[in-house]
C-alpha cells in the first residue's frame, strides 16, 4: 500500500451522523488491518498510521446511555392518544418492547393464540425484510 493510499484512508472524514461508538469501532478495525499489513512477511506497509488514534486516551468520548423507562400507565396514555391506524404498533412497542421496524412488520396474521410471531421487519426505506 502506498503512503498516498494510507493518507487517503486515515484522513477520510466520516459522515457527521456517525456517533463516537461507531467511529471508535471503525478506528479499531482500521488498526487491525494496518497491524496485519505491518506484520505480514514481507510487510505491506511501513508503519501503522492509526496507532496513535486508537490509544486509550485518544479515542472519542462516549456518553453513557441512560435508558428511559416509562410505567404501564404512561404507555396506556400513549396508546390512547395514538391514531387508531398506528395503535397496534404502539401497543407492541410499549408492552412487548419491540423495535420500530419489528412492530411495523407485524400484521394481523402474525398474532395467534396470544402470541406474536415476528417474521419480518420494516427497514428504513419502508421495504419489508423477511427473517
Amino acid at each position: 500500500m502506498t503512503s498516498k493510499a494510507q493518507r487517503a484512508i486515515t484522513t477520510t472524514t466520516l459522515p457527521e451522523r456517525n456517533k463516537p461508538t461507531t467511529i471508535n469501532a471503525h478506528l479499531d478495525r482500521a488498526n487491525t488491518v494496518f497491524e496485519w499489513a505491518l506484520n505480514s512477511h514481507p510487510p505491506l506497509v511501513a508503519h501503522n498510521p492509526v496507532t496513535r488514534l486508537v490509544a486509550r486516551r485518544q479515542k472519542l468520548k462516549i456518553e453513557k446511555y441512560q435508558p428511559v423507562v416509562i410505567d404501564g400507565e404512561a404507555i396506556e396514555r400513549l396508546i390512547d392518544a395514538t391514531d387508531p391506524a398506528y395503535r397496534l404498533e404502539i401497543v407492541l412497542m410499549g408492552h412487548l418492547a419491540l423495535r420500530w421496524g419489528e412492530a411495523m412488520g407485524v400484521g394481523v396474521g402474525h398474532i395467534k393464540d396470544g402470541q406474536v410471531l415476528i417474521r419480518q421487519q420494516v427497514i428504513e426505506n419502508r421495504e419489508v425484510k423477511r427473517r
